[in-house]
């Protein structure tokens, strides 16, 4: 059913399931951390199918945004069409990020999507301010566990909701990508010989962006 739907549905009405499921481990004050139990426990299973979902959801929404985006080119479709395209790379790489630093556990799959991720917001034609994303994680301060102040996407990244949005994105594609290719099973990643050429590309120019549109 999902394929028939726009993704701005999908991400809406998932976004919503979500936010109950968040104020649920809110009112429980936050997830269990991980560290602290074995792997036996229901604390430790809730943890890692907590980031797990967040990694896959994540995943869906980079990936049919990526498929928007080649399906048609941006000179052809409207400013709406293109904002809104932009913001659901946005929600994908926030949330992507979450994952990055909270996740015990991160996966060498959540580390190649978030440097994905953040490519593409680069080649995207160029806003004149980051696009209004809807942060979840921003009202619901669950992944941090009990008894620890959680920061925030915001608190993080700054610089990634102001209309230089594009240099973060450029220095946290470098930052996901060069521990993705540091990581011994990323060589069995289809596109692992893509990545490192595009990444290696851009090093020896001295960090600069991948080309935008």
């Amino acid at each position: 059913q999902q394929s028939t739907q726009s993704l701005e549905s999908i991400v809406k009405s998932t976004r919503k399931v979500w936010n109950i499921t968040l104020s649920q481990l809110t009112h429980h004050s936050g997830i269990p951390i991980e560290p602290i139990h074995s792997e036996e426990t229901w604390e430790w299973t809730i943890n890692r199918e907590l980031f797990d979902h967040i990694a896959e959801r994540a995943a869906f929404i980079l990936e049919r945004a990526i498929a928007e985006a080649d399906s048609s080119s941006s000179s052809s479709i409207d400013e709406k069409t293109l904002k809104r395209r932009i913001r659901h790379l946005f929600e994908a790489a926030i949330w992507l990020e979450y994952c990055i630093k909270y996740d015990n556990h991160l996966t060498t799959a959540a580390v190649k999507n978030s440097g994905l991720a953040d490519v593409h917001i680069v080649k995207s034609p160029t806003l004149s301010q980051s696009p209004n994303v809807t942060d979840l994680f921003e009202y619901h301060k669950v992944l941090a566990g009990p008894d620890q102040k959680m920061k925030t996407f915001s608190d993080l990244f700054p610089q990634a909701f102001s209309s230089d949005y594009k240099t973060w994105a450029s220095e946290r594609f470098m930052y996901a990508w060069g521990d993705f290719l540091q990581r011994e099973d990323a060589r069995n990643d289809a596109q692992y010989d893509t990545i490192k050429d595009i990444y290696m590309t851009v090093t020896s120019k001295g960090r600069k962006s991948p080309s935008s549109s």
